[in-house]
């Protein structure tokens, strides 16, 4: 975890140094969905609120963009937090700058705040200064027995009783007392010497 922080902790600093606006991960995603964005056939529906449908490249697919309410139907703006295709299309549409509709979790601001936490190495266990508390013993008359399932602590009602069962009943007669096997109902057949009869 140390090597993780130790790792990303330069490359924050350095972007702010270049003057750079947001993490390399979201910028690769976006120069990505705005080579699709070329391929959408877009309509307005309201220019003033930015409401447009946009029909996919083969016309299988219409996704719905908001930008006021910062929602496309296809979901991965609100999951993902930056635009996807749908919406790269519409502020193309608008000559909008796109880049005000990704999260601020994808600036460089938060980035180099994320991993900005530092560590120190801890030193061996013989160095550690002495704990001002007593030293914690558990109480071994509360410790149970570890064989077999813990016994049932809850008091019975009668809502623990269930209603209908009798005792085991036969599975031909119906009757209690006996099972299928032992039934007197059901004829025995008798063995003479090899011959059953």
């Amino acid at each position: 975890m140390v090597h993780y922080f130790e790792v990303r902790r330069p490359l924050g600093s350095s972007s702010q140094a270049h003057g750079d606006t947001h993490t390399p991960h979201v910028v690769v995603k976006q120069v990505a969905l705005m080579a699709k964005t070329s391929a959408h056939s877009l309509r307005s529906f309201n220019r003033e609120k930015g409401i447009f449908e946009l029909i996919t490249q083969r016309g299988r697919n219409v996704q719905v963009v908001n930008l006021e309410q910062k929602t496309c139907t296809c979901g991965k703006w609100e999951a993902f937090k930056y635009p996807c295709s749908h919406v790269l299309s519409a502020c193309a549409k608008l000559s909008l700058n796109s880049w005000q509709y990704v999260d601020r979790c994808y600036s460089i601001e938060y980035y180099y705040a994320t991993w900005a936490s530092e560590f120190s190495p801890l030193p061996h266990e013989a160095y550690w200064p002495q704990s001002p508390f007593n030293e914690l013993l558990p109480n071994l008359e509360l410790l149970r027995n570890k064989k077999g399932r813990p016994r049932s602590t809850r008091l019975k009602n009668g809502m623990d009783i269930k209603e209908g069962r009798n005792a085991n009943l036969c599975g031909i007669c119906r009757q209690p007392g006996h099972n299928r096997k032992r039934c007197p109902s059901m004829p025995r057949l008798k063995l003479v010497g090899k011959n059953v009869v």
